[in-house]
């Protein structure tokens, strides 16, 4: 199913998918890929139905809780097709910082207010040594309103892109050890925390 995704050829990734689930209705892998390809094939609804299915699962698999917020966005019809794409490749696409950089200003004149699209652009700054801009990026991103995963992963870049010592670096840390969004995210900040790191 990975494979043929990766070629575009959906319709089998999907079938694919599908028919792991089935060996293993347990495993949130399946749900979550299946939930990715069929939002690539403009599904929507049923990639929310897929990405609920693996939260169920497994809770904060991965991005599923931003992926099933793009879903239900792009289900509503308030995001397009265009932001989806451009955050995927972003994430995982084999392109260099730069090309993605450039990908990123794009969506976000397109879309200014997805918070996800401020975070992938400072991720990419802080890759190119631009760590200035990375800041004023994370911050850009939690000045909007954010579903909880990518606003945990905010909070967590902007504070690590203060001094140790910063008060303003704690409160941000402690807000994502708290927040219950990206699970992984807010495991460093506490775990920053506790270090006082």
């Amino acid at each position: 199913g990975r494979e043929a995704g990766a070629k575009g050829e959906y319709a089998k990734a999907l079938a694919e998918f599908e028919e792991a689930a089935r060996a293993d209705p347990f495993d949130p892998d399946p749900p979550y890929l299946g939930g990715l390809t069929l939002l690539h094939m403009d599904r929507y609804e049923e990639a929310v139905r897929q990405f609920e299915l693996t939260e169920r699962l497994a809770p904060g698999w991965f991005h599923v809780r931003t992926d099933l917020w793009m879903a239900r966005e792009m289900a509503a019809g308030r995001l397009q097709r265009g932001t989806f794409l451009a955050a995927r490749v972003a994430e995982d696409g084999a392109i260099p910082p730069e090309k993605k950089l450039e990908l990123l200003d794009g969506a976000i004149d397109k879309a200014p207010r997805v918070a996800l699209l401020h975070l992938l652009r400072g991720e990419q700054l802080a890759r190119l040594g631009r760590g200035a801009e990375a800041s004023a990026s994370f911050r850009e991103g939690l000045a909007l309103e954010a579903d909880p995963d990518t606003r945990t992963r905010l909070l967590l870049s902007a504070a690590l892109t203060l001094p140790p010592d910063d008060k303003e670096r704690r409160a941000l840390l402690r807000e994502a050890a708290d927040l219950g969004g990206n699970l992984t995210a807010g495991a460093m900040a506490a775990l920053a925390l506790r270090r006082k790191a």
